[in-house]
């Protein structure tokens, strides 16, 4: 899958960069996590402690095929550990291997988050002691929430960037064409206003907002409504540079 946004859509244009693709793997090996002996991460079900991962199955098969809690005994944790090798560390084939053994039937996911979530609850509800695990299992899952989290802003404030760029970019093209040529100082305090109007109050925002009100000054708009734009290629130039202002403010290329 990340080979395939990798390569991109249609056009083979990546439409996600690389920063903004979680592969487990990688985050894995940097993150203070823990696992289990020989398993290998590469998927969530394989940051879940063997206790409580079996635990959660033997939950999904009294919930789900009926059977009773003496029968679902016989899937142990020993079972899911010898497996593991055969599975090159794969925690959750490893799992639903010593339950197809046990039950004769596959484990699905989606029934396997339930439980593990009921599991949890339940333990939760009763006021007693959480399982052996649970406390490895909430550190494991909080890191990956956060760098969850910290990506999803992260591609929030992108996508945000983007609109904004390309508001900035209509109004802009649109009256550098309407206006080739010049135009009067009320028109351009107009598109200005329009400018304002459409960032977003943000940093980025704010530096679009500080040149917006820096062009008004220096190209007098706020006088003679009427008379012409004093030096309009330069104020024309310095419109159509607004959208980069943003990038320029980050490599301090901006006068103070």
């Amino acid at each position: 899958m990340q080979r395939q946004i990798q390569r991109g859509g249609a056009h083979g244009r990546p439409t996600v960069s690389d920063d903004l693709v979680i592969n487990l793997a990688d985050w894995a090996r940097d993150a203070d996590l823990t696992i289990a002996d020989g398993v290998t991460v590469r998927e969530p079900e394989d940051i879940i402690p063997t206790n409580i991962a079996v635990a959660a199955a033997r939950r999904y098969a009294r919930s789900f095929l009926g059977a009773d809690e003496e029968s679902t005994k016989a899937l142990t944790e020993e079972g899911v550990r010898g497996r593991l090798s055969t599975h090159d560390g794969s925690h959750w084939d490893a799992l639903a291997d010593a339950f197809q053994a046990v039950f004769d039937t596959g484990i699905a996911k989606a029934g396997f988050a339930k439980e593990l979530l009921a599991l949890l609850a339940d333990a939760d509800s009763a006021g007693g002691a959480m399982p052996n695990g649970a406390p490895a299992l909430q550190k494991n899952f909080a890191a990956l929430i956060q760098v969850l989290a910290d990506t999803l802003a992260l591609a929030r404030e992108r996508e945000a960037d983007a609109r904004r760029d390309q508001r900035l970019q209509r109004i802009i093209e649109t009256f550098s064409i309407d206006f080739a040529g010049g135009c009067t100082r009320d028109r351009a305090l107009s598109t200005l206003k329009r400018i304002d109007a459409a960032v977003d109050d943000t940093f980025a925002g704010d530096v679009v907002h500080a040149r917006t009100t820096r062009l008004r000054r220096d190209f007098k708009l706020t006088s003679d409504p009427l008379k012409n734009v004093d030096d309009y290629n330069s104020f024309l130039e310095q419109l159509r540079s607004l959208k980069h202002l943003e990038k320029l403010e980050y490599q301090g290329a901006l006068e103070a």
